[in-house]
């Protein structure tokens, strides 16, 4: 036996929906909103930049130092050991944007850093690569075992993306 009050609700929801229709004609069109800014990507304004280093650049792995039983490489485009930043990218940077770093090897990119692992005929070995950015320019370098010899790949080309920060808010620890 149905109840009085389910059955009331049911009419009281089907004459809610029907009576939802829209009726008559639209009404005038308002008023223009202001124009938009250009550059409104944050504070800083802009949004991501790509970078990119190659082609025309040599782009050589060079024997820069020892650390804790690992040889230390790094990635340079001259004989500084380091990869220099375009100014804009470099303010960036300082004004608190993220950095993100990738390498094409072997028709790859490797967003850095990462681990590669490789077979040098005597076992299976692990290279590292991480990169720090030093006065404007990237620092990257690769960490091997010592006694070990390897040929790293070769870097076709350097890829790094800057996206600018919108707001920087100090952490309080």
């Amino acid at each position: 036996m149905i109840t009085i009050k389910p059955l009331l609700l049911i009419l009281l929801s089907v004459s809610l929906l029907t009576a939802c229709n829209r009726q008559g004609p639209m009404g005038p069109e308002g008023p223009q909103g202001p124009d938009g800014k250009d550059g409104a990507g944050g504070s800083s304004g802009g949004g991501v930049s790509i970078y990119f280093a190659g082609g025309g650049n040599k782009i050589k792995w060079d024997y820069s130092d020892g650390w804790s039983g690992y040889g230390v490489m790094s990635l340079t485009v001259d004989e500084s050991g380091l990869v220099p930043l375009p100014s804009a990218a470099a303010a960036q940077v300082d004004g608190g944007g993220l950095v993100q770093v990738s390498l094409l090897i072997n028709n790859e990119w490797h967003s850095l850093p990462f681990k590669e692992e490789f077979n040098n005929g005597d076992g299976t070995y692990d290279y590292y690569v991480n990169y720090e950015i030093v006065n404007g320019a990237l620092r990257m370098e690769a960490k091997i075992r010592d006694e070990i010899e390897v040929e790293l790949p070769d870097v076709k080309s350097i890829k790094v993306v800057v996206a600018p920060a919108s707001k920087t808010i100090p952490l309080t620890l």
